[in-house]
């Protein structure tokens, strides 16, 4: 019985270590004539016209060496230049979770709003159509957990992608800055692929940061309970 139990809580003991907490630092992308901007995620500066910004996120994040782990809401806003312009499109997304090793990612659901900006040279942005030579838009995209379903309408022209999915944070694992990406003050970089600068190119930057109370609290529960164990159980 003691082995059991010794065993229980070495195994909830690995486990709360096996992660490590991180902080997003900047989430850079590259525009087709090789400036780089920043994405909007921590909702629209209070000097600038706030239409189609994402909200403020309040996710946390766990990274584990080769998965990131995001619990609640992350929202980040494409703008025309970086910070204080017209959006472009904003993403919504509740537990992002990306597996570097597979360059997969997923949620629990994921909706892209288009900004302002687009459609003032005829486009949308999110639904990846034209909006015809009326410049009207006539068509229709709607997300729904991760399905996203489309219906092109009146003089509208479809893109050649589709609309925009959780896919666009198939990332990998794109650099360590520190020690193994698991010590405190390490950056791990995420991203697709491309360097920042080239055309295309995003990235995301984190940081770990100092382990959690509620870590700590079960390490020393851990002890305690190691300690009654010796008391208790012959």
């Amino acid at each position: 019985m003691k082995k059991i139990i010794l065993a229980l809580l070495l195994l909830g003991a690995a486990s709360a270590a096996s992660a490590v907490q991180v902080v997003l630092v900047s989430f850079n992308e590259t525009t087709g004539t090789g400036d780089i901007r920043t994405r909007i995620t921590n909702g629209p500066p209070f000097f600038v016209n706030p239409a189609n910004y994402a909200p403020p996120s309040s996710v946390t994040w766990d990274w584990d060496g080769t998965t990131l782990s995001g619990t609640g809401f992350f929202g980040s806003t494409i703008t025309f230049g970086s910070g204080s312009l017209p959006s472009v499109m904003a993403d919504h997304i509740y537990d992002l979770s990306i597996d570097t090793s597979t360059r997969t990612a997923t949620a629990t659901s994921y909706e892209c709003v288009e900004g302002i900006f687009l459609a003032q040279v005829g486009f949308n942005g999110c639904g990846d159509y034209g909006l015809g030579s009326n410049t009207i838009d006539e068509s229709t995209t709607i997300w729904s957990g991760l399905s996203v379903s489309q219906t092109i309408g009146g003089d509208d022209v479809a893109g050649t992608i589709g609309p925009r999915t959780i896919s666009a944070y198939n990332y990998g694992l794109d650099g360590i800055v520190g020690v193994n990406g698991l010590t405190l003050g390490d950056q791990i970089l995420i991203g697709n692929g491309i360097p920042l600068g080239t055309p295309g190119g995003e990235l995301m930057t984190f940081q770990v940061v100092p382990i959690p109370a509620a870590v700590w609290l079960f390490g020393s529960a851990l002890f305690a309970s190691l300690g009654w164990m010796r008391r208790k159980i012959p």
